[in-house]
C-alpha cells in the first residue's frame, strides 16, 4: 500500500479516533506527527545486563536483580519460577539476543517472576519502559512525517 493510500485511509477510517474530519490539514499533520503513541521494542542483551545489575537500592544488603534471579533458578520453591529464573539467566548472560516483551512467553516469564516474588512490580515496570519507544502515529503508520500537503492530497 502507497503512503498516500496509508494515509487516506487513516484519515478517512479514523481507527484511533482522533477526530482527522473535523481537522484541518494542518491540524491533522500535527495529530499524526505528535510524539504520543507507545510501541514495543526489543531488549539488547546489552540493556538486559545492565538492567539486572540494578535493583540494590542499598548497595550492600539488598541483592541485584541478577542475584535474585540466580538464587531463584537454584532455590525456589515453584518449579514454574525456577525455570523462568533459568531462562532468564541464559536471555541476561547470552550476548547478542534481545528481549521482546510483545511475545506473551517473554512477558508470562517476567510474570512468573513478579508473581514468584523475585522481582518487584516497579522492576517489572522498569523492564517494559526499556522495552517501549514512543513514536508518532505515522512512524506507527509506516509514513515518514506528514506535511499538510500530503493530507490535503490523500484527503
Amino acid at each position: 500500500m502507497s503512503t498516500y493510500n496509508k494515509l487516506a485511509t487513516e484519515l478517512a477510517d479514523d481507527p484511533l479516533e482522533r477526530g482527522y474530519s473535523g481537522m484541518t490539514d494542518v491540524q491533522a499533520a500535527g495529530s499524526l506527527n505528535t510524539v504520543n503513541r507507545d510501541r514495543v521494542v526489543a531488549i539488547t542483551s546489552a540493556e538486559l545486563l545492565a538492567w539486572s545489575g540494578g535493583g540494590a537500592n542499598d548497595g550492600a544488603v539488598t541483592p541485584s536483580r541478577y542475584e535474585r534471579i540466580e538464587t531463584a533458578a537454584k532455590e525456589h520453591t515453584s518449579l514454574a519460577v525456577r525455570g523462568a529464573s533459568k531462562a532468564a539467566i541464559q536471555l541476561i548472560g547470552r550476548d547478542g539476543t534481545t528481549l521482546n516483551l510483545a511475545l506473551t512467553d517473554r512477558m508470562g516469564m517476567v510474570d512468573a517472576l513478579v508473581v514468584g516474588g523475585v522481582l518487584t512490580t516497579d522492576e517489572k515496570t522498569a523492564l517494559v519502559a526499556l522495552g517501549t519507544e514512543t513514536i508518532t502515529r505515522a512512524a506507527e503508520l509506516g509514513i515518514r512525517r506528514v506535511l499538510p500537503g500530503h493530507v490535503m492530497k490523500a484527503r
